[in-house]
Formats: structure tokens, sequence, C-alpha cells
């Protein structure tokens, strides 16, 4: 997820989306890397099982 101009400044909400999406995915796949904000964006890395 990529933040553009001002949406850098809530990136609280953008961690609320990834955990939303890791909760989604529990059980089909294996979450490798937890979201993490870099500059601006945040990454997460998931694999199937």
């Amino acid at each position: 997820m990529y933040f553009r101009g001002r949406e850098i400044i809530r990136p609280e909400i953008g961690m609320k989306v990834f955990e939303k999406i890791g909760q989604l995915l529990t059980g089909k796949f294996n979450i490798e890397q937890m979201p993490k904000l870099e500059g601006n964006h945040i990454t997460m890395v998931i694999a199937p099982k």
C-alpha cells in the first residue's frame, strides 16, 4: 500500500487494513512477514500453506 500526499500522516489506518487482511487469510495462507512501514509504503509478505 502506497501513501500519497497527506495520507502518510495517518499510517495507523493502513496498518488496520493489513490486520484485517491478515485475519481474513488465516487458515489458507501463512504470513511470512508482518506489515511493516517503510518510508511511504507498507508491505506484508504472505505465502500459501
